[in-house]
């Protein structure tokens, strides 16, 4: 089991760290409680003539139009940019990253996206739990994803929520394995039979274990459960 649960985390543990900066430029994670940020324009303008050279890129199979859309990058941060621009930017840059198949560099780059989220932060706990525990450093493995358990519980005590039962299952599935996740799901949905996302997990364990059960953007990506759990 052992085995098995870590082929399926390296194997896509590359591709979850990439999504997370796509996943977070669509849902902005600042809490409605936060200050409203001050957008620079630059900034703005840099970003659209990145994403334009990149969509160009990805349709012509371009690698001059990526490596100029980096080129423009480096002009953003004098600009000071806002916080959700910076995620931005770093998604940006992981995504050429990745179309030029130099995935150290896109690694890097989506890390820096983690590292703006709030330390108690749902994404940035698993993040950081996958992280370590690829690098087979259990105690700090352990500590993240403990500390990951305790904040979708707090969640879960206060009402039920879809997304903080899908990272509390993803956090035993790394700790305790594949059995100890199922054993929890299915006592989830003892008590919340009508929970959309417990019955998919349910209806399809399969195919998330193999495919996409680590990946904590693949799935709960709406806007108001990340703003749910940011707070």
């Amino acid at each position: 089991m052992k085995n098995k649960l870590f082929g399926v985390a390296s194997s896509i543990f590359l591709l979850i760290v990439i999504v997370v900066s796509v996943f977070l430029f669509i849902a902005p994670l600042g809490s409605s409680c936060k200050p409203k940020e001050k957008h620079s324009e630059e900034a703005n303008e840099i970003l659209d003539s990145m994403l334009d050279l990149i969509q160009d890129g990805m349709i012509k199979r371009d690698a001059i139009m990526l490596n100029e859309a980096l080129k423009i990058s480096e002009r953003f941060m004098d600009t000071n940019p806002s916080r959700t621009q910076l995620m931005s930017y770093y998604n940006n840059r992981s995504t050429i990253f990745v179309l030029l198949n130099r995935m150290d560099e896109a690694y890097i780059e989506s890390e820096k996206i983690v590292l703006l989220l709030d330390e108690s932060h749902p994404q940035r706990l698993l993040f950081f739990g996958g992280k370590y525990f690829l690098k087979h450093n259990e105690d700090s493995s352990k500590y993240y994803l403990n500390r990951l358990i305790k904040v979708c519980e707090q969640k879960l005590n206060e009402k039920y929520d879809d997304s903080a039962a899908f990272y509390k299952i993803q956090a035993i599935f790394l700790l305790q394995g594949e059995d100890a996740s199922k054993k929890y799901l299915g006592e989830l949905l003892k008590k919340h039979p009508n929970g959309d996302v417990l019955r998919c997990l349910r209806d399809d364990w399969d195919s998330y274990v193999t495919t996409r059960f680590t990946n904590p953007m693949k799935d709960i990506n709406t806007s108001d459960n990340v703003n749910a759990l940011g707070e």
